[in-house]
Order: structure tokens, then C-alpha cells, then sequence
């Protein structure tokens, strides 16, 4: 055997031993101790709901991630960075209005106190707070940070976007969220931008008026009637000078009408014989047509002037009248003419047509005479009732 075969034969023999040794201190101890690498861990969980997800709406966000890892170290002067980015590649949302108040952005959790900035960390043990907000190129994102020394446990974290400060993206589409930064664990979640959707839907107009008769006896706005009505007729029969004559009608209104509507009352003429006497609207021929007021005193009757002779009045029970006002109070009255018009029931929205001051009222009228009203047998006047309803 030559010395240079020899020489080249221990050469590998140690080589061989390198390699061994190498191989028996890595199995022992571990591939890291020759290559020192390191990744970050997956969340828990991740998810990412908006209040709508309409193309271009500025809308609020709820983020919620659980770690597996802490967040943050107790190493002196050392803050970890916990960092939510909205769509990492395209930077399709909009962040302008979003500010780093608390007012804007709530982060919670079980683990954590939020704090307003670095200069509000006062040593507690797991505060964070919102660093900076990335509103440019290359993408819009919110950074937060651990005061220095603190360390949040791991646990669930949920972080608000309110006041509808995050502008959603213009295209409909599925966008990245990506919970990230110096933290060890990351995760992306998704949010569906998709186009809102028109719901339409009619209802037919609806209106029901209607005219009950009011037997004898009944009350109406604090006085008695004394005449049966019909839905089409107030026989007042025989006046008798001194004695008021009342009848009444149930009026009732039933409507979907969005804004209510009001019902009204007119007269063609003054209560008129065919001879040409009349009987005048309440009081004395002064029409009542402002407030109304209580019937007081007979007809004046004064001679030579014939509207004192006998007067006709309206009442309604309606203690909701417009402006919400009980204009006809109690045993309170109004005169007619051809000329003026009374409402006596009227509401600001839909009516049932049973219930008091909403779709159902009573309306009452009332007549006296002096001895010197003009005698005739066929006194007679047209009352009209209309219902507008207001869509």
C-alpha cells in the first residue's frame, strides 16, 4: 500500500466521522440547532361582518380573531403589533373618515384594556391601543399596539369599526381581510361585496265612510238627544219655543291612508220653509264659523229681526280635531251656512273605524226657536258629509 492510498483512506474515515457525528448531535438535539427558522401560527379562528355589504356604502364592521399564541412580550421596552388589513392586494376600500379614537375603533376582549394612544399606557398589564391607520397605497389598514412590556393573553378579540367609517369596496366581489403584524399568529378571513337588492311591493287604497242613525235619549258631547235620526234624515218634528230639539249621527271612517284624513260638514241653505222663513245658523244668524261656544240663552227673538227668530247649531265628540285640539269641548256648538264648512273628525293616519277620536266619532245638532219664529210645516236643508282621505 502506497502512502498516498493510505494517506486518502483516513481522509475519508474522517469525513465519514464528521458526517455521523453531525447526524447524532442533530438527532439529539434537533434540526434547529443547525437551521434556526421560525413561521407564524394560524388563528383560531377569524371572521370579518359588515353592517351591509352593498358596493360603495360606508357601513361599520365587527373583526373577531381568536389567538393561539399571546400577543405582546414582557421583554423591556418591546411592543408587539397586531395589524387588520382590508384587501391586502387591491386596497379596494376606503378608510379616509376613519380615525384612531376610540369613538371610531372599540377593540375587546377578555384579556385586554384598550387605552386612547401610547401616552395613556400607564402600566397595567394587557393594554393596547390604535397605533396608526394606513389610508394610501399599497393598502388600507388599522395597526394596533401593545404597550411596551404588556402581554395579552391568548383568547378572542373583537375589534368595531363604527360611525360608518369603512367605505366598502365599488365592485361587487369576495375581498381578503388579513389579521397580521409582529404578533406570531395570522389568519385571512373574507367579506362578500354583493348588490343590494330591490324589494318592491303595492297596496291598494282603501276608504270606508259611513252615516249611523242615534236613537233618543243618547248623549252626544254632554247633552241629550231627543229625536231618533236615521243615516239619512234628522226629523226634528214640531219645535216647541223654549226647548231645544237634538239629534245625532255616528259617523265612522275606516282607511289606510298614510296621513289620516278629515271629515267634513256643510249645509246648502239655512233651514228654509217654502214660504221663505228661516231658520239661522247658530247663533242669531251670526254664524259661530271660529270657536265654538256654549249654547247659552234661548234665540234672542227680537222683533223686526228674523235671524233672532230660532238658530241652528253642530257639536262633535271628537276631542282630537286638527292640531289635536278638543275645539267643541263639552257642550259646545257651531253655527252652519252654505258657505263655511266644519270639521268634525279628522286623524294623521290610518283608522279602524271603531275607535273614538281616530276613525269613529258622534256628531250632534241642535235647534231652538223663539215665539216669534215664522210658523211653517216644511223647514228643510241638505247636510253634507265629505271624507277626504290624505295618501
Amino acid at each position: 500500500m502506497s502512502y498516498t492510498h493510505m494517506f486518502r483512506y483516513l481522509a475519508r474515515l474522517k469525513g465519514l466521522g464528521i458526517v455521523l457525528l453531525t447526524a447524532t448531535i442533530g438527532w439529539a438535539v434537533g434540526i434547529p440547532f443547525l437551521i434556526n427558522t421560525s413561521s407564524a401560527a394560524q388563528l383560531a379562528s377569524v371572521s370579518a361582518t359588515a353592517s351591509s355589504s352593498a358596493p360603495s356604502l360606508s357601513t361599520n364592521y365587527a373583526v373577531v380573531f381568536t389567538t393561539a399564541n399571546a400577543i405582546g412580550s414582557a421583554a423591556a421596552t418591546f411592543a408587539s403589533t397586531t395589524r387588520i388589513t382590508f384587501d391586502p392586494t387591491g386596497n379596494s376600500f376606503d378608510l379616509t373618515s376613519l380615525a384612531t379614537s376610540t369613538a371610531d375603533i372599540v377593540i375587546t376582549g377578555a384579556e385586554l384594556t384598550q387605552v386612547a394612544d401610547l401616552a395613556a399606557c400607564n402600566g397595567g398589564a394587557s393594554q393596547i391601543y390604535v397605533d396608526r391607520i394606513g389610508k394610501t397605497e399599497p393598502a388600507d389598514y388599522v395597526e394596533f399596539k401593545t404597550c411596551d412590556t404588556d402581554v395579552i393573553a391568548a383568547g378572542a378579540i373583537t375589534v368595531t369599526f363604527r360611525n360608518a367609517h369603512v367605505t366598502n369596496p365599488a365592485v361587487t366581489g369576495s375581498y381578503v381581510v388579513r389579521i397580521g403584524g409582529t404578533m406570531t399568529d395570522t389568519g385571512d378571513t373574507r367579506v362578500a361585496i354583493v348588490s343590494t337588492v330591490t324589494m318592491t311591493a303595492s297596496v291598494d287604497s282603501s276608504l270606508s265612510f259611513s252615516i249611523g242613525l242615534v236613537a233618543s235619549s243618547s248623549m252626544v258631547n254632554g247633552d241629550t238627544t231627543n229625536v231618533l235620526s236615521t243615516a239619512t234624515s234628522i226629523p226634528f218634528g214640531t219645535l216647541s219655543v223654549g226647548t231645544s230639539s237634538i239629534g245625532a249621527q255616528d259617523i265612522s271612517v275606516s282607511t289606510n291612508a298614510k296621513n289620516g284624513f278629515s271629515v267634513t260638514v256643510t249645509e246648502n241653505q239655512d233651514l228654509t220653509s217654502a214660504n221663505g222663513a228661516t231658520i239661522n245658523a247658530f247663533r242669531d244668524g251670526n254664524a259661530v264659523t271660529g270657536s265654538p261656544t256654549a249654547w247659552g240663552a234661548d234665540p234672542t227673538g227680537t222683533i223686526g229681526s228674523p235671524n233672532t227668530y230660532g238658530h241652528m247649531g253642530i257639536t262633535s265628540e271628537d276631542a282630537t280635531l286638527v292640531g289635536d285640539a278638543d275645539e267643541f269641548g263639552t257642550q259646545l256648538y257651531a253655527g252652519l251656512t252654505a258657505t263655511s264648512t266644519r270639521t268634525v273628525l279628522y286623524h294623521t293616519g290610518p283608522a279602524d273605524g271603531t275607535t273614538a277620536n281616530v276613525g269613529a266619532t258622534r256628531v250632534g245638532f241642535r235647534v231652538q226657536i223663539s215665539a216669534l219664529q215664522e210658523a211653517a210645516t216644511d223647514y228643510t236643508n241638505q247636510i253634507t258629509y265629505v271624507c277626504t282621505p290624505i295618501f
